[in-house]
């Protein structure tokens, strides 16, 4: 999770008016838990449990930024996709499936 804001920076995301994208503890919460391991985890969770991952039409512009200039694997929510990865256990197929929900919903947006 640490890596993820330069991976999106690196990824070449620009904003609306055309500056560099890079995620930001202000605007993304889970970065700031990143040296609290179980905070980051519960609020992980917190936010997969919430409601709206159905909805055709959320979406920030952060992330909608993200996958349509770099793809879905440049969200931080696709960290908990890979389910070999060492945290997988930690997370719920229910979490794994609402991700990839609003992650279709996203890319229909753009066809």
């Amino acid at each position: 999770m640490r890596a993820w804001p330069q991976r999106v920076v690196d990824a070449g995301v620009k904003t609306r008016d055309g500056r560099a994208y890079r995620p930001i503890a202000r605007n993304v919460s889970l970065l700031r838990h990143l040296d609290v391991p179980n905070r980051l985890v519960v609020e992980t969770r917190s936010i997969l449990d919430g409601p709206g991952w159905d909805d055709p039409d959320t979406g920030s512009l952060g992330w909608n930024a993200v996958i349509d200039q770099a793809g879905p694997s440049y969200v931080w929510e696709w960290l908990i996709m890979d389910r070999t990865a060492p945290w997988a256990d930690l997370f719920t197929e229910r979490h794994r499936w609402n991700v990839a929900i609003a992650i279709a919903h996203t890319l229909r947006r753009g066809l």
